[in-house]
């Protein structure tokens, strides 16, 4: 499956799944572990707006930094390394889909390998490529939202997502939002209330 151009200023789901009945994460150090690294390696290229972990696969809802902001990241990258964060090879228009792609990359390839290490496994974990869809819409955004947090309802893991500790459902009900790009979309629910309702709804359902 041809995959999908990464962009700066756009919202991607991305998803995968462990190979065969393997799981993801095998202990709460696993989701711990996950997160962190998560924080660490890809809050430089992009903002989170939901994410649930399951036990053998993984959702992130995430909105791509804009040009200036990936610019910034990339000379701090080569800073770092102490050489360019790009090749020449690549085309200057491909430079943000190249260091976005390998961003999430590095942090799959290093998530698996500590996986490994932690457990005394060998071998891959992960299915071949992580799938990604462009929302395009705020309707399509919200749905995608809800569709993410009630993955532990739809698996019958949990009755209601606030009962899942994996999951950005509990950064959108706590009683103090501090993230602005949260606050945003629970404004785009309709506030706090709605958001609980749109939820419940589609339990119902």
């Amino acid at each position: 499956m041809k995959q999908v151009y990464f962009e700066p200023g756009q919202i991607y789901h991305i998803y995968n799944r462990a190979n065969g009945s393997e799981n993801l994460f095998r202990c709460h150090e696993n989701y711990k572990y996950f997160l962190r690294k998560y924080q660490e390696k890809i809050s430089g290229i992009a903002d989170t707006i939901a994410y649930c972990l399951m036990p053998n696969h993984f959702h992130l809802l995430v909105k791509i930094k804009g040009e200036k902001e990936l610019e910034d990241f990339i000379r701090q990258i080569s800073k770092q390394n102490r050489k360019p964060a790009i090749p020449p090879k690549i085309a200057p228009g491909d430079r943000h889909h190249f260091i976005i792609r390998r961003s999430f990359h590095n942090f799959f390839s290093g998530y698996v390998k500590a996986f490994n290490k932690y457990h005394d496994r060998r071998g891959s974990l992960l299915q071949q490529n992580t799938k990604r869809k462009i929302v395009m819409d705020n309707s399509y955004l919200l749905n995608i939202i809800i569709y993410i947090h009630l993955n532990p309802v739809n698996h019958e893991f949990t009755v209601k997502p606030e009962e899942w500790p994996h999951s950005s459902f509990h950064m959108y009900i706590e009683k103090e939002v501090k993230n602005l790009f949260t606050k945003q979309i629970l404004e785009w629910f309709g506030g706090r209330k709605a958001f609980w309702e749109a939820h419940s709804s589609d339990i119902d359902k």
